[in-house]
């Protein structure tokens, strides 16, 4: 009875903060018109699940009049009448105030659920589906109305087709299914395929066997064979596990290719073959949905029977089992070629070879029309002597005259256009820019300059090409021109990079109203070849004469007002003004520093001790980087590593921290301390080297040193950068040994739901949590659940900021492992370190630190 009501506790806990996080309005609260419930059959991280859901969200990503709601059932985790009555009941709670416009299920057990209870939880709201075969939806559906879907279609027989002219010589395919409904129906149309196909195939069913004898059987299949693989979760001894995990480890053990149809597998070890994509089926069930959300007649739209499916396999596994391309089908896609400039850069190159025959072009024609205009001067030259010799015996023809003038103004002025006009958006260039400036300057008038620059244009240039990017510089160009007063000018520097000079403007309200004007036209949608392109713009502004020096000083100083807008988050505008200068040359000086610290020998490392709070012996030091500086004095952290980091500089301080740590580790092992390891700070850009992994064992290499002793500590904002990277280079390390600790959890931008996909060892909770233990009520502490949640997740849990005993106190009431703050010390140096140590003041193995209660009978 215990158990059930534990379990009660946790899957409802679990269930709020799945509906928190998963939450996913895609309006505002005034725009809102529709909401649309979306309820997964398995959980987030189920492969399946998590595309279809992606693909659903992409389909309604431009609809600002639509609210998604998405709900996960974890289906396969907990297939119980229990749980469909905590998620009854939770559904019940959750949605009572809400009306449901639209229920869209993925997989069977949301759809049933939903027939089920959709009256009296979801408003009677008509059902769209996805993810279910035919043979299930038409059982399901008999007698229902107001249903609609798209029947989910796997391809078997495009794959074994394609598999009989890759490998001719097959006669026995072995099929890899669990016994779930799913497993079940593709077992039965491979069987169908097969018999269609090629009857004299035979087929051996392995879905009566575990994992294990699966693996040990297929490592034993001769050339005659191939294995056909999907919708495997559950073996036959019942264990769940992940279909990537198993299908690496059949890949791996198989003697024989393994195809699949499934597309979350490829790249697993699988061959490929003829894939069922998750997320382009999610696509079209949000599409069907939004034309029922339209007004179509959900009774008279009928259900969809079209397949979701393409043709893909994998480089390496065809190079394994020596099948050549020619014998793949027609549009495959080949994942994990070998790498080829040209093929990889093919489009890049088109495009700058485009751009130097244009340049070579525009200066064979500009040459041209140079040599023409000296030409016709010279005939103008010696038309005007020969009119001059003849002029007293007859009159010049005045048509003649007038066409040789017409003809020198118009090469003129297209000498004048290509000198002083952009080619791509028809504004002014720099050329005209200074001019006018200089115009300015000389005449003291008062002028209000705005430098703009498109926020992430970059991106539209690499991912659509500089054809698309010079459209929507020539869109962004209009729109500039339709707001600017007539007096205003507009002009573009190059690249995205843009100038507004607006004349008489003195007034900063006047400016703020036009820059805030500027930046909202900017940001509407644009339209080019048929995609939607999201742009917002930031803008230095500076007024003349404030600063009269020159045209370069004018546009340093805005400049420099551009850049604080970036700074403050991007699409915002900034006034200029003489601090920035400032902030700019002490930017400037600290990253001139930072080039000789290192040789210098002006960083040390402090360490804070890290105490064990079940035996109170040291468990721990994690090391800290101090800047002396030998004029500005000590330097704290936060005022040089950002800068570090765009400078380059901080892999080279970055690997200083390691092995100096590292070092100094080696010398408290020597002098016999044990059971205890020094944590560092790794950052984003260290994670992202090809070789930090290498560098860490080279170092314990180096120091001769246990990599237990060792743990790398990382923050949740370093994932936001190349996530799938990272967490390579993570598993890698921990591969090794070593610890990975996610430090300061709370204050970042993961979940605890997150935390099941990061590789770690540790969880630091954030110092704010341990404050909250003093400073507000106890139902309001969520402290003690998170540490709970983590221990259930295998993590070792550390509080920082421990500076109170009642802390403490709170803290080992929840199994807290360990904590480190000023109640325990401060961070010190590593002679502080080594000679409080010698004397007992920090704990030995005998000695502890904090008193450790006495059990008493």
């Amino acid at each position: 009875m215990r158990t059930s009501t534990e379990f009660r506790k946790i899957v409802f806990l679990l269930l709020a903060l799945f509906g928190f996080f998963n939450y996913a309005p895609l309006a505002s609260a005034g725009d809102l018109n529709k909401n649309v419930l979306i309820i997964n059959s398995y959980s987030q991280n189920h492969d399946w699940s998590a595309q279809e859901c992606e693909g659903l969200q992409k389909a309604f990503s431009a609809d600002q009049g639509v609210s998604l709601c998405i709900e996960y059932m974890d289906w396969k985790q907990y297939p119980t009448e229990q749980n469909l009555e905590y998620l009854y009941n939770y559904y019940k709670y959750k949605y009572a105030a809400k009306k449901i416009d639209m229920v869209i299920t993925t997989d069977d057990a949301a759809l049933l659920f939903a027939l089920k209870h959709r009256q009296e939880l979801f408003s009677d709201a008509p059902i769209v589906f996805g993810g279910v075969y035919k043979e299930t939806s038409d059982v399901l559906l008999a007698g229902v109305s107001n249903v609609t879907g798209i029947y989910e279609q796997a391809d078997p027989e495009g794959t074994i087709a394609a598999a009989k002219k890759m490998v001719p010589e097959i006669k026995d395919i072995y099929i890899v299914h669990d016994k779930t409904e799913t497993g079940v129906i593709f077992g039965n149309l491979i069987k169908a395929a097969c018999a269609a196909i090629d009857s004299s195939i035979v087929l051996h069913d392995l879905s009566d066997y575990s994992f294990e004898e699966i693996c040990k059987i297929a490592s034993k299949l001769d050339n005659h064979s191939i294995i056909l693989m999907d919708a495997y979760n559950l073996d036959a001894s019942g264990p769940s596990l992940s279909i990537t995990d198993f299908a690496s480890r059949l890949c791996k053990t198989s003697a024989v290719p393994v195809f699949t149809t499934a597309e979350s597998i490829l790249g697993q070890g699988p061959i490929g073959g003829s894939l069922l994509s998750p997320s382009l089926h999610g696509q079209m069930l949000g599409n069907l949905a939004k034309k029922i959300l339209a007004g179509q007649d959900i009774n008279a739209t009928p259900i969809v029977d079209e397949k979701s499916v393409y043709y893909s396999f994998d480089n390496s596994v065809l190079t394994k089992f020596a099948i050549p391309p020619e014998r793949l089908p027609e549009n495959t896609i080949i994942i994990n070629k070998p790498f080829s400039t040209y093929e990889t850069y093919k489009t890049q190159i088109h495009i700058i070879g485009a751009v130097f025959l244009l340049l070579m072009t525009l200066i064979l024609y500009l040459f041209h029309t140079i040599r023409l205009r000296k030409k016709v001067e010279a005939n103008l030259i010696t038309n005007n002597e020969q009119l001059s010799a003849l002029y007293k015996e007859m009159s010049a023809s005045k048509k003649i005259l007038r066409q040789n003038f017409d003809e020198l103004t118009a090469q003129k002025q297209k000498i004048n256009k290509l000198a002083y006009y952009d080619t791509i958006t028809g504004l002014p260039n720099r050329a005209a820019f200074q001019e006018k400036v200089n115009e300015l300057i000389k005449t003291r008038q008062d002028t209000a300059l705005f430098f703009i620059d498109l926020d992430n244009f970059k991106m539209v240039n690499d991912s659509f090409g500089h054809s698309t990017g010079d459209k929507l510089l020539a869109a962004v160009a209009g729109r500039l021109c339709e707001i600017i007063e007539k007096e205003a000018i507009a002009f573009r520097l190059g690249g995205d990079e843009f100038i507004i000079i607006c004349p008489y403007y003195n007034e900063q309200e006047k400016s703020e109203q036009f820059a805030q004007n500027m930046i909202r036209t900017l940001s509407k949608p644009y339209y080019i070849e048929n995609n939607y392109f999201h742009i917002n713009a930031s803008v230095g502004i500076v007024f003349s004469p404030d600063i009269p020096s020159s045209c370069d000083d004018l546009l340093k100083s805005a400049d420099m007002a551009l850049y604080h807008s970036k700074e403050a988050g991007k699409g915002t505008y900034t006034f200029y003004n003489n601090a920035m200068g400032e902030a700019v040359l002490k930017k400037i000086s600290i990253q001139n520093d930072l080039h000789k610290a290192i040789e210098t020998n002006e960083f040390m490392l402090y360490y804070q001790p890290i105490i064990d709070l079940q035996t109170g012996h040291l468990s721990g030091l994690e090391a800290l980087i101090r800047w002396q500086h030998p004029v500005k004095g000590l330097i704290a952290p936060d005022k040089f590593i950002g800068i570090a980091e765009e400078s380059g500089k901080m892999i080279e301080i970055g690997t200083w921290v390691i092995k100096n740590a590292c070092h100094f580790l080696r010398e408290l092992y020597e002098l016999g301390y044990r059971d205890f390891h020094i944590s560092v700070n790794v950052s984003a850009i260290q994670l992202l080297q090809n070789n930090f992994a290498a560098l860490v064992c080279d170092v314990l290499t180096t120091e001769n040193l246990p990599p237990d002793y060792l743990m790398l500590e990382i923050t949740e904002s370093v994932l936001i950068e190349s996530f799938d990277q990272i967490i390579s280079t993570l598993l890698e390390i921990r591969q090794t040994g070593v610890k990975i600790a996610l430090d300061d959890f709370g204050c970042g931008y993961s979940s605890l739901t997150y935390l099941r996909q990061l590789p770690i060892d540790v969880l630091k909770i954030d110092k704010t949590f341990v404050s909250d233990i003093l400073q507000v009520n106890s139902k309001d502490r969520i402290i003690g659940s998170i540490i709970m949640l983590a221990k259930q997740m295998g993590l070792r849990v550390i509080a920082e900021g421990v500076e109170r005993p009642e802390q403490i106190t709170y803290l080992k009431q929840y199994s807290c492992d360990a904590i480190q703050g000023y109640l325990i010390s401060k961070p010190v140096s590593k002679e502080d370190i080594t000679k409080f140590w010698a004397h007992n003041i920090f704990p030995t193995t005998s000695t502890p630190w904090l008193p450790v209660e006495t059990k008493t009978s």
